[in-house]
């Protein structure tokens, strides 16, 4: 199991605090007309979370992304989450300066620099929005199978903070 989650750590950030609309991402069919409103920009941000792999005990796990919130069509407004290992997208209903994910679990599926093809979905993805300060807490599992084959899976809870850029 080391050398299975070495190597899948090693390009996991993005898996463990991304989330998004299916694969090619998009704007749902959902009401919403409020706009990014203080959300709207780019931000530095840095992951913070606790992540289980193929049962084991919580580990801490982290990495930095770019972050980009604009107007939505259909929702509110659109989260893109970049990192070295590609982008997601994820939708949102805004109330003032904070937003919950909508509709509520949300995926996105990619393939890792390693081979490893994962799909993580968030259960919870909130997001808030102080100055310019953003913080987005998220929650939820991840499956994948490594390049070799070997299916792995596990979950991951904590948190997406930054200023903006």
């Amino acid at each position: 199991m080391v050398k299975l989650t070495a190597s899948l750590l090693a390009l996991f950030v993005l898996g463990c605090g991304s989330s998004g609309v299916a694969p090619g991402g998009g704007d749902m069919m959902m009401t919403g007309n409020n706009g990014a409103g203080n959300f709207a920009g780019s931000y530095a941000v840095t992951l913070n979370e606790m992540v289980t792999l193929n049962g084991s005990q919580p580990f801490p796990f982290g990495g930095n992304a770019t972050m980009t919130f604009k107007d939505g069509t259909a929702t509110d407004m659109i989260e893109v989450l970049t990192d070295s290992t590609g982008s997601c997208t994820f939708t949102y209903n805004r109330t003032g300066d904070s937003a919950t994910a909508s509709p509520a679990d949300q995926t996105c599926s990619y393939t890792l620099a390693n081979g490893s093809h994962q799909t993580n979905t968030n259960s919870t993805h909130t997001a808030t929005i102080s100055g310019a300060t953003v913080t987005v807490n998220i929650a939820g599992t991840y499956v994948g199978t490594t390049a070799g084959g070997t299916p792995y899976s596990g979950t991951f809870n904590g948190a997406w903070t930054g200023t903006r850029q």
